[in-house]
């Protein structure tokens, strides 16, 4: 009986490779572009080891030059329960039906881009593996079950904590340059012979 549902998963994967593979010639046009991943290969490891905290709570909480200790501390410790939590649940979950195909989603939308990272193009981002959250989040789920309620309150509270932190942080206190304000500014003092320079690795 499992092998008919094997297949209709398989198929699903199958389809929806099919429908995102026209995206496919732009992908390696944009890493045949020289200079196009140069800051990516200064940080692609760094998106690799953060994407935990990213799935977790989100990566607002320690990011660029809000970082001090108590929110790295507080980031270190949120990382460690999700990724307990992850791994408690592929343990508790591996004898579950459909479990391969729930560890296959996990694994490969983070382990083909480091892989490629690291053999060609240094192209690893956060952003770029946001597919594989969904079957964390379901494992997360499994093992904060697995947990014995208090602990499962305290966990869960916790990542909460955590998470409405990160998300003050995104909201009362900008993390990112302000181009759209810095676009404005220039927009209402340039004259028609001015002349606007760029640099061309980030665009600033």
């Amino acid at each position: 009986r499992q092998l008919p549902v094997l297949g209709r998963a398989l198929a699903g994967f199958v389809l929806a490779g099919a429908m995102f593979a026209v995206w496919l010639p732009s992908l390696l046009a944009q890493l045949s572009v020289k200079g196009n991943l140069a800051r990516s290969a200064e940080s692609w490891h760094l998106h690799f080891v953060v994407t935990p905290l990213v799935f977790g709570v989100g990566s607002a909480l320690a990011w660029k030059d809000n970082a001090n200790a108590w929110r790295l501390a507080l980031a270190a410790l949120a990382t460690l329960v999700f990724v307990g939590l992850v791994a408690l649940g592929l343990w508790r979950t591996r004898r579950a039906r459909g479990w391969p195909l729930l560890a296959l989603w996990l694994l490969l939308p983070l382990a083909l881009p480091a892989l490629i990272s690291v053999l060609a193009n240094p192209l690893y981002n956060v952003r770029y593996v946001i597919l594989g959250s969904l079957p964390c989040y379901l494992f997360a789920g499994a093992g904060l079950r697995a947990l014995r309620p208090r602990m499962a309150l305290l966990a869960s509270a916790l990542l909460l904590v955590t998470f409405v932190a990160a998300d003050a942080s995104y909201f009362l206190r900008p993390v990112k340059h302000q181009w759209r304000n810095a676009a404005r500014a220039l927009e209402s003092v340039r004259r028609p012979d001015d002349i606007l320079l760029f640099d061309a690795d980030y665009d600033e």
